[in-house]
């Protein structure tokens, strides 16, 4: 209690980590039930209008989830947040759960891919407002707010500007998107389409990153 005033102190978490009181905090509830809702409302829009069945879409929207946990342990480490290869990882994985579905590939890639950039952002942000002793209360109800109303400013800034201009043209290209789908298509054919350079170097590469982080790992423990 407040000696002067005789007021009770806000209840504090006792994690010694975070800075807020209990009041101000993001009850589990709300970002649980959220994420329940906009995964539901994701399977019954993208299966009907993508032509994909409803597991697929739901497995898609669970790897994103284990996708995003690598991709903002990296961005919180390195200040680089990998989206694009997170995307093209959950591409490879997704080749298994649906062989030879293109349309499926490409959207598993690109969930996986969107969830990263929001959980960095939404890592970045919450990180800035611990520093300053924000409310996390207050930025989840502000992110929620923002992210509403982006759903609709955004679809209709993309059919304001596809009615002047035309997508994919001459003048606008797209090349990101080839990349998207010159991936899906090596997928459905297999690892063997590639060079048997680009192989031996994948696999170069692939084990030197394991062998880097067994190095880390075991100087952690010594």
């Amino acid at each position: 209690a407040d000696g002067a005033s005789g007021a009770e102190a806000p209840e504090r978490p006792r994690d010694g980590l975070e800075v807020a009181p209990a009041s101000q905090l993001v009850p589990t509830s709300w970002w649980a039930g959220g994420l329940a809702v906009s995964s539901a409302f994701a399977v019954a829009t993208l299966s009907p209008l993508l032509g994909m069945p409803a597991w697929q879409t739901g497995v898609s929207l669970l790897l994103s989830c284990l996708i995003a946990v690598l991709a903002v342990r990296a961005l919180g480490q390195t200040d680089l947040n990998p989206v694009s290869a997170v995307g093209k990882l959950s591409q490879i994985i997704f080749a298994l759960v649906a062989p030879g579905h293109l349309v499926a590939n490409v959207v598993a890639g690109a969930i996986s891919e969107a969830g990263a950039m929001q959980v960095g952002d939404l890592m970045q942000d919450l990180k800035t407002g611990h520093l300053l002793r924000a409310s996390p209360r207050a930025q989840f109800l502000g992110q929620l707010i923002g992210s509403t109303a982006s759903v609709f400013i955004t679809v209709l800034a993309y059919q304001l500007y596809t009615s002047i201009h035309h997508i994919p043209s001459d003048q606008f290209p797209v090349p990101v998107a080839y990349v998207w789908k010159d991936m899906a298509v090596l997928m459905k054919r297999g690892i063997s389409a590639l060079p048997p350079t680009a192989t031996r170097a994948a696999v170069g590469f692939g084990a030197a990153g394991v062998a880097l982080g067994a190095q880390k790992s075991s100087t952690r423990l010594a």
